[in-house]
C-alpha cells in the first residue's frame, strides 16, 4: 500500500502549477483552493515514547479540490500501522488499520484584507469500528512576513464494541495556534502550539495535554513541504486516571509530521 501511495503521487508531478492553502501543519488556516483548482497531499506522521514500547505510523493520501473560490472538499485515505508491547519483557505487536474521511472547509473572510481571516470547517472519518466528527473554527491574520493562526476544534469520537453496553464515546476539546515569520514568499519558520483535552462518556475530564515545536515551510514551483516536530511538555489536567506528568497511555513523547503538496489543475 505505501508503494501504490508513493505511485500515484509521482504520476501526477508531471502536470502540476502551483497553489496552497497552508503554511503549518497541526494548525489550519483560512485560505481556500480557488475554484476548479485541484491538489495532492501525502500526510507521514511519526508517534514515540511511551511507558512501553511504542512505534506509531500515521499516513493520509488526500485529494483535494476548490468547489468554488469560498468552499473546498476533500477526501482522504487513511493508513495507520502501529508496532507496541505491553512490558518491556513482552512480544512487539503490529496491527495496520484503514479508514476514509472527508474534509470541507468554508471561507468566511480573507486575512489579508478584513481584520480577520475566518472559515468553518468539519471533518467525518468513517471506519468498520470506529466514528469521528471533527469541527473547527479557524481563525488568521497576515501582516507582511508574519502569519498567525487560531484554531478552536472539538473531535467527537465513537468506538464500537461488541455489544451496546460497550461502546465508547470521547469528545477532544482543543486549542491549536500557529506562529510563522516567512523569509521570501517559500520560506518560514515557525511554531506550532495544541492543547489538547479528553472527555469521556463513562470516566469525564481525564487529562489535558500541551504539546509545543517548530515547524518549517518551503514551497518551490508546484509543489511544497512542511516539517513539524511536537513533543508532548506537560499533562495539565491530572486525574486518577492519568496522574503523570506526561500523559503517556493515549498519547506519546514526540510526534513528528511530514506534509508533501502537490499542487495542480
Amino acid at each position: 500500500m505505501k508503494r501504490i501511495l508513493f505511485i500515484l503521487s509521482l504520476c501526477l508531478l508531471s502536470q502540476i502549477t502551483f497553489s496552497q492553502d497552508r503554511e503549518f501543519l497541526q494548525t489550519y488556516q483560512s485560505a481556500t483552493l480557488p475554484q476548479g483548482v485541484r491538489d495532492i497531499e501525502i500526510y507521514n506522521t511519526y508517534s514515540t515514547g511511551s511507558t512501553n514500547y511504542y512505534r506509531g505510523l500515521y499516513q493520509r493520501l488526500e485529494f483535494e479540490t476548490g468547489l468554488t473560490n469560498h468552499l473546498q472538499t476533500s477526501l482522504y485515505l487513511n493508513i495507520n500501522t502501529v508496532s507496541s508491547a505491553t512490558s518491556d519483557s513482552s512480544a512487539v505487536n503490529t496491527t495496520t488499520s484503514f479508514s476514509v474521511s472527508s474534509e470541507w472547509k468554508y471561507k468566511l473572510s480573507n486575512p489579508y484584507k478584513s481584520i480577520v481571516g475566518s472559515a468553518l470547517y468539519a471533518e467525518i472519518l468513517v471506519s468498520p469500528q470506529e466514528f469521528e466528527l471533527e469541527t473547527k473554527v479557524i481563525l488568521d491574520k497576515n501582516l507582511d512576513d508574519e502569519i498567525f493562526a487560531l484554531n478552536l476544534v472539538n473531535e467527537f469520537e465513537m468506538e464500537s464494541g461488541r455489544t451496546p453496553s460497550d461502546d465508547h464515546n470521547e469528545n477532544h476539546p482543543e486549542l491549536d495556534f500557529g506562529y510563522m515569520h516567512m523569509f521570501g514568499d517559500h520560506f518560514g519558520v515557525g511554531l506550532e502550539f495544541r492543547e489538547n483535552n479528553t472527555v469521556s462518556n463513562d470516566k469525564g475530564w481525564e487529562y489535558s495535554t500541551l504539546f509545543a515545536g517548530p515547524t518549517i515551510f518551503y514551497s518551490g514551483k508546484s509543489n511544497s513541504i512542511v516539517l513539524n516536530v511536537l513533543p508532548q511538555l506537560k499533562n495539565l489536567h491530572k486525574t486518577q486516571y492519568d496522574s503523570g506528568n506526561l500523559v503517556m497511555g493515549d498519547y506519546q513523547r514526540w510526534e513528528v509530521k511530514l506534509l508533501f503538496s502537490f499542487n495542480g489543475i
